[in-house]
């Protein structure tokens, strides 16, 4: 890493905000070895894909296979289910 480059942006209170409002959730990676599991880091997910896409400003690009967009779609879909 190239020091003065890196910059960390922790939003702690407006995550917990988010998850109070049911607006998004964190999801815990797994893993059966427990050494893995604490290497491990939460992904934040909202509600809605729409959401993401709105924010993100990419609503009118469309969604095609085997591009990182669809895969990411497919991963909040699923973590929905």
């Amino acid at each position: 890493m190239l020091a003065g480059r890196a910059f960390v942006y922790n939003l702690y209170p407006f995550r917990y905000f988010l998850e109070d409002t049911l607006i998004g959730f964190n999801l815990n990676p797994f893993n059966h070895s427990f050494r893995k599991r604490l290497n491990g880091k939460p992904k934040f997910y909202f509600f809605d894909t729409g959401v993401v896409r709105a924010l993100r400003n990419i609503l009118n690009v469309s969604l095609e296979e085997s591009t990182s967009l669809y895969g990411e779609t497919f991963e909040h879909f699923i973590s929905q289910a």
